[in-house]
Formats: C-alpha cells, sequence, structure tokens
C-alpha cells in the first residue's frame, strides 16, 4: 500500500516535540560512565541493537500502523530514559532508512513509539516505588509486565490518534487494523518486558540501572 499523504504540519509538530524530549534526554545523559564505563557502553550497544531488531520485525497494512514489539519498557529500566529516548531515535531513524516506516511519520514513530512509552514506563516506576512496599514482586510485575501492558497501550493508542485527528487515514481503516494490533501485541508486549526485567533483575541486578538490588532485594 502507498505511504498515506501525512500533512507536513504535523510531522514538524512531532519533529519539534521529538527535538525537545531528545535536548532533555541529552542534558540528563550519564556522560561520565558512558566515557569511562565499557561494560555501560557495551550494554547500551546490545540494547540498541536489541531493539532494533524488534522495530525491524513488523507486519501490517497500513503505514503507521505496523504491529511490532515496542521493547521499551525494558530498555527504560535497563538504561534509563535519557539513553532510552536516544537508542528510539536511533531505531526510528533506522526504520526510515530501511524504508520500513515513510519518512514523513519517522517522527510520529519516534514520539509514539518511544518518547511517550518511555515517559509512561518512567511515571509507572516511580509512582509504584512511592506507593508501594519493596517487595521484588512488585517491581517485576509492576514495572516490568504492567509498565509494558500499559505503555503499549498508551503508544498505539496516540499513534492511531495522531492518524485520525490528521486524516491521513479513515476512521475505520485504522480503528479496525488498531484493534487487531491491540489483541495480538498488547499482553506480549507485556511478557516480554516483564521476562527480560526479571531475567536481569534476578542475575545482572547492576545491568538494570532503574533497580535498586538494595531497596528489593537487600
Amino acid at each position: 500500500m502507498n505511504a498515506p499523504e501525512f500533512p507536513l504540519v504535523w510531522s514538524i509538530a512531532l519533529a519539534v516535540v521529538g527535538l525537545i524530549a531528545l535536548l532533555v534526554a541529552l542534558r540528563h545523559l550519564p556522560w561520565r560512565i558512558l566515557v569511562t564505563s565499557p561494560t555501560a557502553q557495551h550494554l547500551v550497544g546490545a540494547a540498541t541493537l536489541v531493539l532494533i531488531a524488534f522495530w525491524l520485525v513488523r507486519a501490517g497494512i497500513t503505514p503507521g500502523l505496523s504491529a511490532h514489539f515496542l521493547g521499551v519498557t525494558a530498555l527504560t529500566l535497563l538504561v534509563g530514559w535519557p539513553l532510552a529516548v536516544v537508542v528510539t531515535l536511533v531505531a526510528s531513524v533506522t526504520v526510515g532508512v530501511m524504508e520500513l516506516t515513510p519518512w514523513p511519520l519517522v517522527p510520529l514513530e519516534f514520539v509514539a513509539g518511544g518518547v511517550l512509552p518511555i515517559a509512561v514506563s518512567h511515571g509507572i516506576r516511580i509512582g509504584l516505588e512511592r506507593t508501594l512496599p519493596p517487595n521484588l514482586f512488585v517491581y517485576l510485575l509492576g514495572c516490568g509486565f504492567a509498565g509494558g501492558v500499559v505503555a503499549g497501550l498508551f503508544s498505539r493508542g496516540a499513534n492511531a490518534g495522531v492518524l485520525l485527528l490528521s486524516g491521513a487515514w479513515e476512521a475505520s481503516r485504522v480503528g479496525d487494523e488498531l484493534g487487531v494490533i491491540m489483541a495480538l501485541l498488547t499482553l506480549p508486549e507485556g511478557v516480554i518486558n516483564g521476562m527480560i526485567v526479571s531475567v536481569l533483575a534476578v542475575y545482572r541486578p547492576a545491568w538494570v540501572k532503574e533497580f535498586d538490588d538494595r531497596r528489593y532485594i537487600g
């Protein structure tokens, strides 16, 4: 199917939002650790490759509504939200270069598929830490599994909402395809993110930046 005529004004507006998010993320990046720690460099490199693989494996009919796993919740907990923003930008540009997403929709891919679910995942972690006891299963199930589910819902809902409001596609087409995507990916999204977070938090807690092992496992 041909790429939709996504309005230029929407692409520019989303690009501005993405640029602001990127500038804020760059300001909070742990530059000293990235420069001095080979472990951190390897971890970020591996996380970037895995996320790109997630985003390259996709299926769908309507450009902008492709079905693929986000993996953003696990990424956010693993490397922290500032680095997660940078990594999702790299993944968004990659899918544009590979022509899996039309270039006018790359800003939407970055904002709805990266910035928004990163913010949701980070917010859920902060909220759970402030309201619930320091139990390991609260972190694994709440931040990992539930965080992945909620972040995915917000991401795909926002993606569809922008396509509808911009007039890029008809409401019936977006609604039909969004329903299929939600049914297929919502629970698996939570399972995949939860499994990644669980394995790393238990066996390699030092690799999970947004995991306080002293709080959860002593």
